[in-house]
């Protein structure tokens, strides 16, 4: 809470809680409106990229496009972003560490600012030069920089929030031992970007179907808003932590083995070059798997399957589209939908949690994510499915336990909020390399299986040729 100011009588301790206190809450405020802006700014292009680059495909080859031998200019465009997301997520997991480092070293609000401006300025030119390289572009960098945003975010929560065991440290948020404090505020960060999304989404996709570039222009225009929020209204948060700067980063000091859960006889180091950080980047994406214990162990592997459905690309609007005939304004509703239905499950984050604790909270969202996938598996009817996901909302929700365990948790062993939110990132960066390639194939496959016809069978069968060239 914010408090009250300090008595005139209050020793100095009192003055500078006050003061990180009040910095805490402007920062926190800072940061929901700056979630809120870049959820609107990325979902107002959601839909965008596939209707432009098969536009473009048939305008640049229509000749090739009536070939029996060339696949339609909407497949081709499919197995493109589905290329694009791959290397995206390629470049993510090697680049996801390094990110952590720096915001490690150099702070969190001056490589907020410069990531905000990139993607103002890619989708600007998205905007004014639309075409197969503008989507690329605008893709690309929104792709990075949605994850990266996510890391800095994630950092600048626990900066705020991410002690351990009951016990502050000056920073302004108190957590205790289960880490309810912080997913309360984690649950209100999602509801920002939640909202941010549904209203994004709902009005991207009508400025998608008049014109493409209109969305392109309007996520350039709430990206650069982003960046003025950051760069004006937001203080450094890590300047809470009591480290001072020295030469190129923070200084900071690592935990010795004998306080360490680890798995190796080696301590916690965190200060290397930059070299050193690129060799080691590929192997950060499973760091967390094996090198700092086995509580930190689990999490990472409960995070790992709580975030696999959440990485099927561009396959869910190609299913949707397929198998409930919804057109790209429809599925623009109905991912509304699930953005109402996200801020509504994040906003009560706070109170189910002062009742049932982070542990029976945590149970009861996994069991909710379940009613999603199970209905699409089973009911034939669109509306049933929408049904089961308004009952399963708390899914939602489902992974702020373990983000906040891993964050005290981390703070409990000494490793640095940037270098963990990078290192988780890499790793879930290895679910969106594959995760979309597999789904696709599998909806294919499934879609082969279910047709009886043999001549529609033999068609399926090629498309999953098609896509397995997508994996070659």
């Amino acid at each position: 809470g914010g408090g009250g100011a300090p008595s005139s009588t209050g020793g100095v301790a009192e003055v500078e809680d006050y003061e990180r206190t009040t910095k805490s809450r402007i920062i926190n405020n800072a940061l929901h409106r700056t979630s809120f802006l870049m959820a609107s700014s990325l979902s107002m292009v959601m839909f965008a990229p596939l209707p432009t680059l098969t536009k473009h495909l048939q305008l640049s080859s229509p000749s090739s496009s009536s070939s029996s031998s060339s696949s339609p200019p909407q497949a081709r465009a499919i197995r493109i972003l589905s290329i694009l997301s791959a290397i995206s997520a390629s470049i993510e997991l090697l680049l996801s560490p390094l990110v952590g480092s720096i915001i490690d070293d150099y702070g969190r609000k001056l490589p907020a600012s410069m990531l905000m401006s990139l993607i103002s300025l890619s989708n600007m030119y998205a905007s004014i030069r639309p075409g197969a390289f503008g989507v690329y572009l605008s893709r690309t960098t929104n792709v990075l920089g949605g994850g990266f945003a996510m890391i800095i975010t994630n950092a600048i929560v626990a900066d705020l929030y991410g002690t351990s065991g009951g016990n502050g440290s000056g920073n302004g948020g108190v957590d205790d031992g289960d880490g309810t404090r912080m997913g309360s505020v984690l649950g209100t960060q999602a509801a920002c970007a939640s909202l941010g999304f549904l209203l994004g989404s709902a009005i991207g996709g009508r400025l998608t179907d008049i014109d493409e570039r209109y969305a392109y222009g309007a996520c350039s225009l709430l990206s650069a808003l982003a960046t003025a929020n950051v760069a004006l209204r937001m203080p450094e948060s890590s300047d809470l932590l009591g480290t001072r700067m020295t030469g190129g980063g923070k200084e900071r000091s690592g935990t010795s083995k004998d306080d360490c859960d680890c798995d190796d006889d080696e301590e916690i180091v965190v200060a290397s070059g930059l070299g050193t950080r690129l060799v080691e980047a590929p192997l950060s994406s499973v760091r967390l798997l094996y090198r700092y214990g086995s509580r930190m162990r689990t999490l990472s592997a409960l995070l790992l399957l709580q975030s696999i459905p959440m990485y099927m690309g561009d396959v869910f609007q190609l299913f949707a589209r397929e198998e409930w005939g919804l057109r790209p304004k429809e599925f623009a509703n109905l991912v509304a939908l699930f953005g109402i239905l996200g801020i509504v499950s994040n906003v009560s984050v706070p109170a189910v949690l002062g009742s049932i604790g982070m542990r029976s909270f945590s149970l009861l969202a996994t069991f909710s994510s379940l009613l999603f996938p199970l209905s699409t598996l089973l009911a034939d009817s669109y509306r049933s499915v929408v049904a089961a996901g308004c009952l399963g909302m708390l899914g939602n929700a489902q992974k702020l336990g373990t983000n906040a365990a891993m964050a005290s948790l981390a703070t409990e062993l000494g490793l640095p909020q940037g270098r963990l939110q990078g290192e988780k990132a890499s790793m879930l960066a290895l679910l969106k390399i594959g995760s979309p390639i597999i789904y696709g194939m599998l909806y294919l496959r499934g879609k082969a299986w279910s047709i009886g016809d043999g001549s529609a069978i033999g068609e399926v069968g090629g498309a999953d040729r098609d896509w397995s060239d997508v994996v070659m």
